[in-house]
């Protein structure tokens, strides 16, 4: 018992300083179990297959088909078409159909569509996205809580609560108090929230005014040139004062990562970003010559348009934990990163060996053929414009397997699990995915957290380290009774959801107040659901939720700035879930 409690602090202490990833922490408890055989083999693998890790897979499968598909793009697509004038006006049109939507489909990629959408309308109607972003975020959490399938978290809690001995969440079982968190939330933010948002500005105003005509070209050093010997940075200075250098190619097209302060040589292809006036000025310099030498290098003539555009690394990308240099961002779409923003500030320069991370935004600069090809590799997300067109004969199919899953479900025809695996199987079958887009979508990251987690949680009742803590817990707190043992209950998973994985907590809490509540002879139930709530209640930091993360650094907001604003609706949700849990499932 000491052994397993020894495990769950230390896991819990890396993922909240981040000295390691949360699934390798959770994973890396697990071996620990094995090592000091607290668990066996046989006890461990089977939580990774288990019943709730197959259904949370194929839930991140099926939302991908409906974003594929274009299902959620259509319904913010005719948000755009209304008078947008203000971003209160914004907020009460966009916030109802993203809670509609994401009590149906994982929240991650509801905010993943809607994100591009809402930066969009905030530039062109002039408003901040700062004042809409965090909403957006907000809102997609609770409409969430409404539904088994609208969060993982429900799932996981499921799952452990059946494990226990309770039987688990029907697919509306959530619903009534669901609605009602989320009605009030809804409020909250459209009358409190924009007068606690600031005022931003994003990092596309690092280079200042909307910039004029920008073309992609190469410019060749010729024998000659008074640039040779000279750094690429000193000779581009040289001759082309607001020209952008991507990268340096010598010798039978070796691409240079890193070519700013290499000497240059006779014959070396520098890859720049220039404005109209330098194309027309390098025509009368003898220093860099721009016809093409060899057949595949572009010339004067084949200079490309380029436009500027912000984007976010996504839960899922590649590109994570990588820096730029690293990813190859430049060499292999030959774009231009301009600058990286993260958590309210604005890195211009030495920003190419920072690993990334969910939720970055980079400033690129990329001619159309470069910026389809970054968009289609599918690792980062345009905030505005350049998604891959949607499958849109496809989404009737996309949409009718989701719904029957729901109806199967509802109805306990089938389990949720079994509808939901198979329809993700028949999404992929019928063209609404392909195979390898299926595999992109489940973030695998998740999926082993949870499965860590479920054996922690295993391990703690093999060894009655669960049954310690109850008693415990019951024995201290006997004077609160059970209605505020139950609030203290949601209390501590909202708190905890904020600084770790909400299905962690879950996972955790779970079996941890169902038996509190058999050592105080009260119905386990109230308990299981308040733990699912308050584990989804992530709203007042920005690590804790992917939904917050996938916003932080592309509304300009700072950490005070989740604190301000999400500790008000933290609380709000705290006290109506006390109210009303006991209510709907009466504790006796």
């Amino acid at each position: 018992m000491w052994i397993v409690l020894g495990v769950l602090v230390a896991t819990f202490a890396l993922i909240v300083t981040e000295r390691l990833r949360a699934e390798l922490a959770s994973v890396g408890a697990c071996c620990v179990l094995l090592l000091t055989r607290v668990l066996t083999p046989s006890e461990v693998f089977p939580h990774f297959a288990s019943e709730a890790v197959v259904t949370v897979a194929a839930m991140f499968v099926l939302s991908a088909a409906l974003d594929r598909t274009g299902v959620i793009e259509e319904a913010a697509r005719l948000l755009q078409m209304l008078p947008l004038k203000s971003e209160r006006i914004v907020l009460a049109l966009v916030l109802p159909p993203v809670l509609v939507v994401s009590a149906f489909a994982n929240n991650t990629p509801v905010v993943a569509v809607f994100l591009p959408i809402m930066t969009t309308i905030a530039r062109e109607r002039l408003l901040a996205a700062s004042k809409l972003l965090m909403p957006l975020s907000f809102a997609s959490i609770l409409g969430g809580s409404c539904t088994l399938i609208g969060t993982s978290t429900n799932l996981v809690a499921s799952a452990v609560g059946e494990r226990a001995g309770v039987a688990p969440i029907g697919m509306f079982e959530l619903a009534p108090v669901g609605l009602i968190l989320a009605g009030v939330g809804l409020f909250y933010l459209l009358v409190v929230a924009p007068s606690l948002l600031p005022k931003r500005e994003t990092v596309t105003s690092l280079l200042g005014s909307t910039p004029g005509r920008q073309f992609l070209t190469e410019a060749f050093v010729p024998a000659n040139s008074p640039l040779i010997g000279k750094t690429a940075r000193e000779g581009l200075a040289r001759a082309l004062p607001r020209g952008r250098l991507v990268e340096l190619v010598r010798h039978d097209h070796i691409r240079l990562s890193d070519p700013a302060n290499i000497p240059l040589a006779a014959g070396d292809r520098l890859r720049v970003h220039i404005d109209a006036d330098s194309v027309s000025a390098l025509k009368q310099r003898n220093v860099l010559d721009l016809q093409a030498k060899q057949a595949g290098d572009l010339a004067l003539g084949d200079t490309e348009e380029t436009r500027i555009v912000e984007c976010v690394v996504g839960p899922q990308s590649a590109y994570r934990d990588l820096s730029i240099s690293e990813a190859g961002i430049r060499r292999r779409y030959g774009v231009a990163v301009h600058a990286l923003h993260r958590a309210g500030e604005n890195l211009r320069t030495d920003f190419d060996t920072v690993p990334l991370h969910t939720g970055d935004v980079l400033l690129i600069e990329a001619g159309e053929s470069e910026f389809a090809a970054l968009c289609a590799a599918g690792q980062l997300l345009p905030l505005a414009g350049g998604r891959r067109p949607p499958r849109r004969s496809k989404r009737w199919i996309a949409g009718g397997l989701m719904a029957g899953v729901v109806a199967l479900s509802a109805f306990q025809i089938m389990p949720v699990s079994v509808a939901a695996l198979v329809a993700a199987v028949l999404v992929i079958a019928l063209g609404c995915l392909d195979a390898d887009e299926a595999y992109r979508a489940i973030d695998w990251s998740c999926l082993f957290l949870i499965g860590g987690m479920l054996v922690i949680g295993f391990a703690m009742e093999k060894t009655q380290a669960v049954d310690v803590a109850a008693r415990f817990a019951s024995v201290h707190a006997s004077a609160l009774g059970p209605t505020l043992m139950l609030s203290a209950v949601i209390l501590a998973s909202s708190v905890l959801t904020n600084f770790l994985s909400n299905n962690a907590v879950a996972a955790l809490l779970v079996p941890l107040s169902i038996e509190l509540a058999r050592q105080m002879n009260v119905d386990p139930r109230p308990f299981l659901i308040g733990v699912a709530f308050g584990a989804s209640a992530c709203f007042a930091t920005p690590i804790g939720y992917q939904t917050n993360t996938l916003v932080f650094s592309a509304g300009g907001y700072r950490f005070a700035d989740f604190l301000r604003v999400g500790i008000p609706l933290n609380i709000l949700h705290w006290v109506l879930a006390s109210i009303l849990i006991p209510i709907f499932w009466p504790l006796r």
